[in-house]
Order: structure tokens, then C-alpha cells, then sequence
């Protein structure tokens, strides 16, 4: 049984009225644990049917993770390539703020020369990595509300619009803070 499968139609009967224990569902609700339960629901069911077989007892929390296993699987490779994009967005961001920095050596000399502090260079810098950042992120966030719209029917679980994932856009324009700070910071070390 998968999230995907529908329930199919079901109706309950008592054990006794049926001969036909391989189709038979047994659910048991108990504070015991597993170990216990197990063997005190195999003493507690010998009497009715000796040759009932009992072998395959499974908690329900492995139920619900044999169903949702699929998906999970997914959700964590899916994980590990967003990790692996951001990363790999943050040294590009990185690498043209740096050669953005590097071609404007000599602006920034002249701008140290004529009195402006290293602070300012940075904020400067800064500005201007924070001014980029926000129009794609900007830009992120529009281009990922129409594609939710388009993948509402994926999600399980969260809504389309969910405030966590919108929120881990943040994380983002941090890394672009982070690469427009080294790379400030090695413009003004410079002589």
C-alpha cells in the first residue's frame, strides 16, 4: 500500500465468520512493547486458530514508513541536490563578485587614495551584491510561486505556498551576503 493507492472498499466481519486468515488485518492498539505484544497476541489467538499464521507482525509506525519510503527517498535526493545547487550558486556568486572586484582595481585604489575607508569600500561592494541579490531573489520568488501552482499536486504534506520553503530564500541571499563580504573584504586588503 502506497499514499498513491486508493483505500479500496473494506468492510469488517468477525474472525470466527471466516475461514480465510491470509486476507485477514489484524490492528492492535497497546502501551506493551513490541516484543511483548507480539508473543502475548500469538497465546491470545492459539485457542481460536492454531495454524493461524503469525509471523508477519509489524508495528504501525512501519506501516507508514514502508508507505511513504517511495517519497521519502525522493525528498532526501532531492535534499542532497538543492544542498549540492547552493552550493555550487554561492562559489558562482562568489566567483563573479570577485572578478567583478578584480576588474575594478583600479576604481577602488583611486577611491582608497582620494580618502574612502576600507568600511566604505566594503559597504559599497556590499550594496551592490545586496541590490543584485534582491532582484533575483525577487525573481525567485515569482518564477517559484507559479511553479508550485504547477506542482501542487507533487506536494505531500505542505501547502503550495508553504512559509518554510519561502523562508530558505533567506538562506540564499545570506550566501550572496557572505560571498560579497570575502569578496570585499580581499578588495580592501589589497594595496
Amino acid at each position: 500500500m502506497t499514499l498513491e493507492e486508493g483505500s479500496g472498499n473494506e468492510f469488517y466481519i468477525p474472525m470466527r465468520e471466516t475461514q480465510d486468515y491470509g486476507v485477514v488485518d489484524l490492528v492492535v492498539r497497546s502501551s506493551l512493547p513490541t516484543g511483548q505484544l507480539a508473543s502475548k497476541l500469538r497465546d491470545a489467538l492459539r485457542p481460536i486458530e492454531p495454524n493461524l499464521p503469525t509471523s508477519n507482525l509489524r508495528t504501525m509506525q512501519a506501516v507508514v514508513d514502508r508507505a511513504v519510503s517511495p517519497r521519502r527517498f525522493v525528498v532526501i535526493l532531492l535534499g542532497g541536490f538543492a544542498a549540492f545547487a547552493l552550493i555550487l550558486a554561492s562559489l558562482g556568486i562568489y566567483a563573479v563578485i570577485s572578478y567583478s572586484v578584480s576588474q575594478r582595481k583600479n576604481e577602488i585604489g583611486i577611491r582608497m587614495a582620494l580618502g574612502a575607508s576600507p568600511a566604505m569600500v566594503r559597504q559599497l561592494i556590499l550594496g551592490e551584491t545586496m541590490h543584485l541579490a534582491g532582484i533575483g531573489t525577487a525573481i525567485g520568488i515569482v518564477g517559484a510561486l507559479i511553479a508550485t501552482r504547477l506542482a501542487a499536486s507533487l506536494l505531500y504534506g505542505v501547502t503550495a505556498t508553504d512559509p518554510a520553503t519561502f523562508g530558505g530564500m533567506i538562506v540564499g541571499v545570506g550566501g550572496c551576503c557572505g560571498a560579497g563580504g570575502v569578496s570585499a573584504r580581499g578588495s580592501c586588503s589589497e594595496d
